[in-house]
């Protein structure tokens, strides 16, 4: 073998080398980072009630940031347009709501969050709309509080 043929094939192996990390990270990591659906860390309702509200199960809070939730902690809706309205009292009246979303469970477009305009107080009503079924990850951000929980989604018409 001719020393430029080892040379380049030595250069090629230590590329290949070099690189096999970052293929790993590529490709076989992803799966790893997604946890299985049946250990989707569903929140449980801090029960309670937000402002101007009797209480009940389905209601979650952290500090003064509320949203209803299911108590069964399934949104079941008829697909990806369908969308669940979820309502939520923000922190303080006519502030800003942000909400994200990421499935916990498998790649997946974000969540979308249609956010009415309109409302003057704390009371406000939002549609979102999960791209796949699924465990999600939900956070909604207001006047400088952060209120995260954890759902499965199921599509009814699958």
């Amino acid at each position: 073998m001719s020393k430029v043929l080892r040379r380049s094939s030595g250069v090629a192996h230590a590329l290949g080398v070099a690189l096999l990390p970052l293929l790993a990270a590529c490709f076989g990591a992803a799966s790893a980072e997604y946890l299985p659906l049946d250990d989707c860390p569903v929140t449980t309702p801090t029960g309670g009630a937000p402002p101007s509200q009797q209480p009940a199960a389905s209601y979650h809070h952290e500090g003064e940031f509320w949203v209803s939730l299911t108590t069964s902690g399934v949104f079941n809706v008829d697909g990806p347009e369908d969308g669940a309205k979820v309502i939520w009292w923000r922190p303080t009246d006519a502030t800003d709501l942000e909400i994200t979303g990421r499935r916990l469970d498998g790649p997946s477009e974000p969540l979308v969050a249609d956010i009415l305009s309109g409302y003057a107080y704390r009371l406000q009503a939002t549609g979102l709309e999960f791209a796949e079924p699924g465990c999600w990850e939900v956070t909604a951000q207001s006047a400088g509080h952060e209120l995260t929980f954890v759902t499965r989604v199921a599509f009814e018409d699958r």
